[in-house]
């Protein structure tokens, strides 16, 4: 693991630390629903399905955990591609497709 790798792993980790387990099953929910809703899918549309789960900073810097364990729980995978955000304020930055694992 490169030195970049493990500063955003630890970063992820604690941001995942202060959220509560009903946080967590909700997001992992709303995952979920989002990939079964769609093809294929970018954070983006999580925030339009279940945007009341990330009001505060807290809970955005918390979503890369959660995609993270969607990813590892096998219930989705990274496709390879990437998007622009259409998020105001997120510049176009490439956001990583997702879809659900068949």
């Amino acid at each position: 693991m490169t030195d970049s790798e493990l500063t955003t792993a630890i970063a992820i980790a604690r941001a995942d630390s202060g959220m509560s387990q009903e946080w967590r099953e909700s997001v992992a929910k709303a995952i979920l629903e989002t990939a079964q809703a769609h093809f294929d899918f970018i954070v983006d549309q999580l925030i339009d399905h279940a945007g009341y789960l990330f009001v505060s900073a807290k809970e955005k810097n918390a979503l890369g955990a959660a995609m993270r364990r969607a990813r590892k729980g096998k219930v989705i995978f990274h496709t390879g591609e990437y998007r622009p955000s259409k998020i105001s304020g997120k510049h176009s930055v490439m956001r990583p497709v997702w879809r659900l694992v068949a």
